[in-house]
C-alpha cells in the first residue's frame, strides 16, 4: 500500500488572495507536517474526494472565515 503525500500546501494571505505551494519536501519536512497534523486529528474539517473538480468551491468555503 501506498504512503499517503503531501501534494501542496495552501495559504490565504491577509488581502484574501489564495497562494497554493507544491514544494518538493525532504522526509524530515513531511515527517513534521505529518505530525502537526496528527496533532488534530480527523475532528478539524476537511475536504476529500475530487478536489480539482470542486477546487472553486474549497476555495470559496475557505474565504468565508
Amino acid at each position: 500500500m501506498e504512503k499517503t503525500k503531501l501534494r501542496g500546501i495552501m495559504l490565504e494571505h491577509s488581502d484574501g488572495d489564495f497562494e497554493y505551494y507544491c514544494p518538493k519536501l525532504t522526509k524530515e519536512d513531511e515527517d513534521a507536517l505529518f505530525k502537526i497534523l496528527g496533532k488534530y486529528g480527523d475532528n478539524n474539517p476537511s475536504t476529500r474526494g475530487d478536489i480539482p473538480k470542486y477546487c472553486h468551491e474549497i476555495v470559496s468555503v475557505l474565504a468565508e472565515d
